[in-house]
């Protein structure tokens, strides 16, 4: 919703937007804009474990500046949940187990992301040009 300069009786009128930041099923050269970390809370009477934001920008086409978030509700990667699998897409390859991952050089750095009902399925390097 964006808000408007008129105001009724000294309460704000709003006018709705749409929503800006849904990407279509498709896929996107975006650049991981940052990563950061997701406290543990509660929704709905469950609880939902600490993670990992890594948020994305799309650089090109229609859609070109779009921010999608990937979080992942695993404080500790493996090979069997998320944050292990957006790790690998990141790096290129899965990482052994107590191998040590920076994840530093891979912000900045321009990734093909596929987004499928809304949510980031696939994260890798782009193809060379």
């Amino acid at each position: 919703m964006s808000e408007s300069s008129s105001q009724a009786g000294g309460v704000p009128q709003f006018v709705m937007g749409t929503g800006g930041s849904a990407l279509p099923d498709g896929s996107y050269y975006a650049k991981l804009a940052g990563i950061s970390p997701v406290p543990e809370k509660t929704v709905n009477g469950e609880v939902w474990k600490p993670g990992y934001e890594f948020v994305f920008e799309v650089q090109a086409g229609p859609h070109k500046g779009v921010r999608k978030p990937v979080i992942n509700r695993n404080p500790v990667p493996t090979d069997k949940n998320g944050l292990g699998r957006t790790i690998a897409g990141l790096i290129g390859k899965m990482p052994k187990p107590g191998e040590p991952v920076n994840l530093r050089p891979c912000v900045g750095k321009t990734y093909m992301i596929v987004v499928q009902g809304g949510k980031v399925t696939g994260i890798s390097e782009p193809p060379q040009q």
